[in-house]
C-alpha cells in the first residue's frame, strides 16, 4: 500500500534533527502516484540549512517530479547570487551601518525577509518557465517548500506555497499555518481571476482544476498563476516540528487534529507513518505524501 523509505535514512541530519517521510499511491482509488517529495540535508554545503518540499501533481507526474529534481537547486542558486551580491555591498556600506543596535537588528531580520520573499517568488517564475521548455506544458503541482538556517544565532524557518499542499509547525502543541491553500473556493482568488476574464464553476477554475495557484498548467497560464504565499517564522524552544503534506491528509484531517494526533511521540518517521495511515482510515482517496520535521 504505501512506500517504504529506508526508516533511518532521515534520521540523523544535521540542518535539523530528523525527518520522516512516507508516501503511498492509495491504489484503492489512484492508478498512478502523482506525488514527489525531497529533503536536502545541508543545502549548499552548509550545516545549517535544510531544505524539504512536497510535490502533488495533477495531469501526471512530470511536472512534480521536474520540481522535486530542479526547484531545490534553482533556489539554492539564487540564494548564492545574492550572498555574494550582498558580500560585496557590505564591505562598501560597513562604516555606515555601525548604529544604533537594536534598530539595526529588527532592520535586517525585516530585509532578510524580503530577500527570502523575493527568491522564492523568482524560483517559482523560474522553474515554472523552464517547465514550459521542457515540453511539461499540460500538467501541473502544487507545491510546499520549507527551507531552515541560522541567521545571526537565531533559526529562521521559510516557507513558500502554490495550491493546497500545506504546511504546519508544531508550536507548544498548537498547530501553526504555514503556508495558505490557493483554491478556487477562495473569494479573493475568484476575483482575481474574474478579473483577467476567467471564470469559476463548480469550485473550479473555468471548470477544470480547484486550484488557483500551481506550477505547471500552462493551457490555462493566465488563471493559475505561480505566485507562492510565503511566510517567516523565527523558531524557538517551543517548536518541536514541522509536517508538510499534499491535500490527501488536509482534506480529511485539520491541522490541529494531525498535530495532537503525534504531538506526544518523538520519532519522526513513526509519526509520519501514524499521519498517512490515520489519512487512509479517514477516507482519503487521493494520493499521500507526508514529511515530519523534528527541529
Amino acid at each position: 500500500m504505501s512506500q517504504k523509505p529506508n526508516p533511518n535514512k532521515y534520521q540523523n541530519l544535521v540542518s535539523v534533527k530528523s525527518c520522516g517521510v512516507i508516501a503511498t499511491r492509495n491504489s484503492r482509488f489512484r492508478r498512478t502516484m502523482e506525488d514527489a517529495h525531497i529533503v536536502v540535508d545541508k543545502l549548499g554545503d552548509k550545516e545549517d540549512q535544510g531544505f524539504f518540499g512536497v510535490y502533488d501533481g495533477h495531469g501526471g507526474s512530470q511536472a512534480s517530479n521536474f520540481c522535486k529534481e530542479n526547484l531545490h537547486i534553482e533556489f539554492q542558486k539564487l540564494l548564492k547570487e545574492k550572498e555574494e551580491k550582498e558580500e560585496k555591498e557590505e564591505k562598501e556600506e560597513k562604516e555606515e551601518k555601525e548604529e544604533n543596535e537594536n534598530e539595526k537588528e529588527t532592520t535586517e531580520e525585516k530585509e532578510n525577509g524580503n530577500k527570502l520573499t523575493e527568491i522564492w517568488k523568482k524560483t517559482f517564475y523560474n522553474i515554472d518557465f523552464q517547465l514550459k521548455n521542457n515540453g511539461i506544458e499540460y500538467p501541473g503541482t502544487t507545491v510546499i517548500t520549507s527551507f531552515i538556517r541560522k541567521e545571526e544565532e537565531k533559526r529562521v524557518l521559510y516557507t513558500a506555497n502554490v495550491g493546497d499542499a500545506r504546511g504546519v509547525l508544531c508550536r507548544n502543541g498548537i498547530a501553526q499555518r504555514l503556508s495558505f491553500d490557493h483554491k478556487a473556493s477562495v473569494v479573493e482568488e475568484q476575483e482575481r481571476i474574474k478579473n483577467q476574464g476567467g471564470f469559476i464553476t463548480n469550485n473550479r477554475v473555468v471548470g477544470m482544476i480547484a486550484i488557483t495557484r500551481s506550477l505547471g498548467d500552462h493551457s490555462i497560464k493566465e488563471y493559475i498563476i505561480n505566485e507562492p504565499y510565503t511566510s517567516r517564522f523565527e523558531l524557538t524552544e517551543e517548536d518541536k516540528f514541522i509536517i508538510l503534506a499534499c491535500d490527501g491528509v488536509w482534506d480529511v484531517m485539520e491541522d490541529q487534529d494531525v498535530v495532537d494526533l503525534v504531538k506526544d511521540m518523538n520519532h519522526s518517521q513513526e509519526m509520519a507513518k501514524k499521519i498517512l495511515m490515520t489519512a487512509l482510515d479517514k477516507g482519503s482517496t487521493d494520493n499521500i505524501s507526508v514529511i515530519v520535521i523534528m527541529l
